[in-house]
């Protein structure tokens, strides 16, 4: 059987870097502190693209459930985004 020709490292490194530009937007727009962000992603890169992926999930939370929890206010909403701050 053939074999595609791709290089799955390759999106995978890029698909890493798009997780933790994101992850660092939902977690400014959530009022963590550049320190807190550092310490989280300096643990969450320190090794494979697997590590990566469960250390932002499990410091993440859909705003949705947040809410709900009560651990979160809403501030405002901006294109369609729900934007949430600790309270």
């Amino acid at each position: 059987m053939k074999k595609a020709a791709w290089d799955i490292d390759e999106v995978l490194q890029r698909h890493g870097r798009l997780l933790v530009k994101l992850w660092l937007q939902a977690a400014k727009r959530s009022g963590l502190s550049k320190t807190e962000s550092r310490v989280i992603l300096k643990e969450a890169t320190k090794s494979n693209y697997s590590h990566l992926v469960q250390t932002l999930q499990n410091h993440s939370e859909p705003p949705d459930k947040m809410l709900k929890n009560g651990t979160e206010k809403l501030v405002s909403t901006k294109r369609r985004r729900l934007v949430i701050k600790q309270r």
